[in-house]
């Protein structure tokens, strides 16, 4: 059983058919996406993470680093 390339169509869909049936559909939170919200919401996205990576790195410094003994400069090195 050939399975072919994981991003290649089916051998029973022929050409723009598989294009065909793809085509309209959107990706959206609700029933009428507005591009404006998409980009806030990526905005919020990257904000999100930036604020998750800035408290994990709290947690690391304040409470993980100081009780496990590691060579000068390894904390940092590891929360950077």
């Amino acid at each position: 059983m050939d399975r072919g390339h994981p991003g290649r169509a089916h051998p029973s869909v022929r050409g723009g058919e598989r294009d065909a049936r793809h085509a309209g559909r959107t990706v959206g939170l609700g029933r009428d996406p507005d591009p404006l919200s998409d980009v806030v919401v990526f905005g919020l996205t990257i904000w999100l993470a930036f604020v998750a990576a800035a408290a994990l790195r709290l947690v690391l410094a304040e409470d993980v680093f100081p009780r496990v003994r590691m060579a000068r400069g390894v904390p940092l090195a590891l929360s950077v």
